[in-house]
C-alpha cells in the first residue's frame, strides 16, 4: 500500500488508504479527496470520533513477490510472498525468490502462510511454508 518512507506504493490511492487507517486510529473526522476521476476518484467524508478503543494495528497483503515487514504511523505493514514459480534464471523472478531455489512439484514451489491471532499475548503470528519465512510475530 505504502513504502517504508510513507509514499504510495500503489498506482492509485495507497497513501489515502494509509491516511484513513491513521485517521481511524486517531479518532479523527474529515474528508478524503483526490483529483482523479472514474474508478480511482475519491471524495468521501469520515467520522471516527466514536469508534471506542478499536484501532488498526496491522495491514497484510501479498502478490509483491517478496516478504517485507515495516511500521508506518504505528501500523505494521506485512507483505507476504505469493508469487508464481518462474525459476532462478527467469527475468521476472525477484532476488528474494531466487534464494529459495524453488522447484516444481516440491514444497519449495509454493509460498503459503497460516495466520494466527493470539489475543492472550496480543500477537499476530504468521507461519510460513514453502518459499516463505517460517515464523514472524507482530504486536496487535
Amino acid at each position: 500500500m505504502i513504502s517504508q518512507s510513507g509514499r504510495s506504493a500503489l498506482n492509485f490511492n495507497g497513501d489515502l488508504v494509509q491516511k484513513i487507517f491513521t485517521s481511524f486510529n486517531n479518532k479523527d473526522s474529515g474528508q478524503l479527496k483526490n483529483e482523479l476521476s472514474g474508478d480511482f476518484g475519491v471524495n468521501v467524508r469520515y467520522n471516527f470520533t466514536d469508534t471506542g478503543i478499536s484501532t488498526i494495528s496491522n495491514y497484510i497483503c501479498g502478490h509483491m513477490h517478496y516478504e517485507k515487514y515495516y511500521k508506518v504511523n504505528g501500523i505494521n505493514h506485512i507483505i507476504l510472498n505469493c508469487s508464481a514459480l518462474m525459476g532462478k534464471k527467469h527475468g521476472l523472478t525477484t532476488d528474494y525468490n531466487k534464494k529459495w531455489d524453488r522447484r516444481y512439484n516440491e514444497i519449495s514451489e509454493l509460498a503459503g502462510y497460516f495466520i494466527n491471532i493470539n489475543p492472550d499475548k496480543m500477537l499476530l503470528q504468521i507461519f510460513g511454508y514453502g518459499a516463505a519465512t517460517r515464523f514472524v510475530s507482530f504486536e496487535i
